[in-house]
């Protein structure tokens, strides 16, 4: 997305770009949005999720020829809630924790640190150049990233980036505030240290199969 942007208000220039061109970008998402939609409606449910809908099923059925049906429907959906918190609070808790802590390294060191160089001198190219290379290494470790969580497991993936942030953090924002036009230095700090922290922080999403199980998702 940034990329199509960058290239457009080259060839558009700024004003054309803010008067008319910005509708482009959102004319073009349509074709992965589409594959995407595409994707999702033709992907088969897990085989856990097809065994618990047939035993709800026929749990629900039972009740309804004992005359039950309303109320074991009426009973289970004031219950549901209460139940999932009591029996999975400590794993929504890590849940919280897990998703503000990639949320605050992508927005921080993907986002806002753009507009915090640019404040300090850096030229819109220099802060483009810097985020294309950020999100290219990104989408880059994807597949590794991916491979890591399936064979180590999600939660101690998110361990390991938890703790790259916090050794890296502080120490990266320094050097970046001490060098904020310096390409020598956003470019490896946010273009290749905060992408591999951020590569390995979007295993976050797949958390929810390891905290809660089947019929709680």
């Amino acid at each position: 997305a940034k990329a199509v942007v960058f290239t457009l208000t080259h060839f558009l220039g700024k004003e054309a770009m803010q008067d008319w061109g910005w509708r482009i970008p959102f004319l073009l998402a349509a074709v992965p949005g589409l594959i995407a939609v595409w994707g999702r409606r033709g992907m088969p449910e897990s085989g856990a999720f097809l065994e618990q809908q047939v035993a709800a099923e026929s749990e629900q059925k039972a009740a309804e020829e004992e005359g039950e049906g309303v109320c074991l429907e009426v009973s289970h959906s004031r219950s549901s809630v209460r139940h999932v918190v009591s029996d999975n609070g400590t794993n929504i808790w890590i849940g919280f924790g897990a998703v503000a802590c990639f949320a605050t390294l992508n927005y921080g060191g993907f986002v806002w640190i753009n507009s915090y160089l640019g404040k300090r001198g850096m030229s819109p190219s220099g802060t483009m150049l810097t985020s294309l290379v950020s999100r290219f290494v990104l989408m880059t470790l994807g597949v590794p990233m991916g491979w890591v969580a399936d064979t180590k497991g999600v939660a101690w993936l998110m361990f390991a980036s938890s703790c790259g942030a916090a050794v890296v953090g502080l120490p990266s924002f320094i050097l970046l505030g001490a060098f904020p036009t310096s390409l020598a230095v956003s470019l490896p700090v946010i273009g290749i240290c905060f992408a591999i922290l951020g590569a390995s922080g979007q295993s976050c999403f797949l958390y929810v199969v390891e905290l809660f199980p089947t019929t709680t998702r």
